[in-house]
C-alpha cells in the first residue's frame, strides 16, 4: 500500500490540469503557459514553478471556471500550434524536427550558426543514448539527414512568424471589436520606435498580442504616429470599423 501510495504521488495527477494548467506530455508535467517541462513530479515543485512563474495567471484567472476557460484556451493553441507544425512540413522540403528545432534556437535567443553545433550535439548524444536500439543507425542517419542549416532555420523561422501573424489578423477580422494600444519607446541604438499591442477576443477570450514594432524615422510627433498606425492598419488589412479605442502613454 506504502509502495502505491509513493508512485501515485509521483504520477501526474488530473487536478493538476486546471490548477496549475499543465498537461502530462510523454510521463512529464508540462506548463501551458510558458512551455516548460517540469523534471520532478512533486505538487510542491509544481506548485512553487506556478508560483513564482505565474503569479499574474493566477490573480488573473482565480481557481474555478474562469481558470478551467483559460487553460482550454491555452489548451486549444497548443493543438492550434501543432496543425501549424504539420502544415509547415507539408509545405517545407523537410520534417517536423527542423521546424522544433528552429523554433528553439531562436525562442533561446541563440545564432541562427548555432543550427550545426546543435546537430552534431544531437548526434553525439544519440550515438551514446540509442547505442542498444537495433534502430540506432536509422535514427543516427535521420537525425544527420535533419535540415538545420542558417538558412534553413531562418525560412523556417519566417514561416513560422508569417502563420502566427496571419492567425492574429484573422481573429481580430472575425471579432466584433479589438483596440490598439500604442507606445514609444527607445532601443539600445538610439532609434525610436512605435510597439503596437491589439487586444481582441477570439472565441470566448480576450487576447493581448504585439502586431508590430515600427521605427520611426525623423520626428515622433504625434502626427508621425498616426502616420504609422494608418500604415500598419492598411498593410495588415485591420478592419477600422471595429477599432473602438485607442490608447497611448501620453
Amino acid at each position: 500500500i506504502l509502495k502505491q501510495k509513493k508512485d501515485d504521488y509521483r504520477a501526474f495527477q488530473a487536478a493538476w490540469k486546471e490548477e496549475f494548467a499543465l498537461v502530462d506530455r510523454a510521463g512529464s508535467a508540462v506548463c501551458l503557459i510558458c512551455n516548460h517541462k517540469i523534471a520532478s513530479m512533486k505538487r510542491s515543485k509544481i506548485k512553487r514553478h506556478f508560483d513564482t512563474h505565474h503569479a499574474l495567471f493566477a490573480s488573473k484567472y482565480p481557481a474555478g471556471d474562469s481558470r478551467k476557460r483559460a487553460r482550454e484556451e491555452l489548451q486549444r493553441r497548443v493543438q492550434t500550434s501543432q496543425q501549424r507544425l504539420r502544415v509547415w512540413t507539408r509545405q517545407g522540403d523537410g520534417s517536423s524536427a527542423s521546424f522544433a528545432g528552429a523554433l528553439a534556437i531562436v525562442r533561446n535567443g541563440k545564432p541562427l550558426t548555432d543550427d550545426e553545433y546543435a546537430k552534431t550535439f544531437m548526434v553525439d548524444v544519440a550515438n551514446e543514448l540509442f547505442d542498444y536500439f537495433p534502430n540506432k543507425d536509422k535514427i543516427i542517419k535521420q537525425t544527420k539527414a535533419m535540415p538545420l542549416t542558417a538558412r534553413t532555420v531562418h525560412d523556417r523561422t519566417i514561416m513560422m512568424a508569417n502563420q502566427v501573424e496571419e492567425t492574429k489578423i484573422k481573429d481580430i477580422n472575425a471579432g466584433t471589436y479589438f483596440s490598439l494600444a500604442l507606445d514609444e519607446s527607445t532601443d539600445v541604438s538610439h532609434l525610436f520606435q512605435c510597439s503596437i499591442i491589439a487586444r481582441y477576443g477570439a472565441g470566448d477570450t480576450l487576447r493581448e498580442e504585439s502586431l508590430a514594432v515600427l521605427p520611426m524615422k525623423g520626428t515622433t510627433r504625434g502626427e508621425d504616429l498616426f502616420t504609422s498606425f494608418m500604415e500598419i492598419t492598411k498593410e495588415k488589412k485591420l478592419p477600422r470599423d471595429k477599432l473602438i479605442s485607442v490608447c497611448t502613454d501620453g
